[in-house]
């Protein structure tokens, strides 16, 4: 597959309206980085393709609260970029969900880049350029893969009825 053949798709949507069913229709075959634990129904649902899966929901938890658990798997991602870029078997790299992955970075940049504890967050305004950085160059390590790249996205309230 050349550069000029690859799908770049981005699906947004609430939790249960079929992205991840959609993605998984695009060539085998498939790696799901799979943050929901979805995947594997997925899986099920087709038989017939040809699916990885690279889980996050079997990282060991102990002694690890939210955000911490969440720098794990920000680092396990980038370990999955490491093994793609020196061997990638794939023709499509499906990111369900990105906004989890975004999620990630933001602990990631909280805890590492500005050493912020849970009782400062509300004191300090963080740098969202940093944490932008570190999603941006994942998202491109992932894009220079010769691979389709299925991005989903799930919807969600980001303001309540009276605008906070």
């Amino acid at each position: 597959m050349n550069n000029e053949n690859r799908y770049r798709v981005g699906i947004w949507g609430e939790q249960g309206s079929g992205k991840s069913i959609f993605a998984a229709t695009f060539p085998d075959p498939k790696l799901i980085i799979d943050t929901e634990d979805t995947a594997k129904e997925v899986k099920f649902l087709f038989p017939n393709k040809d699916i990885s899966i690279v889980s996050f929901n079997e990282i060991d938890m102990k002694g690890k609260n939210g955000e911490k658990l969440e720098v794990m798997k920000y680092e396990k991602i980038l370990d999955t970029i490491d093994k793609l870029e020196a061997d990638c078997k794939f023709k499509t790299i499906i990111w369900d969900s990105s906004t989890d992955i975004w999620a990630w970075c933001q602990s990631y940049s909280k805890l590492t880049d500005f050493n912020l504890k849970p009782s400062d967050r509300l004191k300090y305004q963080f740098d969202w350029g940093k944490i932008n950085s570190h999603y941006r160059l994942m998202l491109a390590r992932f894009r220079n893969l010769n691979v389709n790249l299925i991005l989903t996205g799930k919807s969600g309230l980001v303001y309540d009825k009276l605008g906070n």
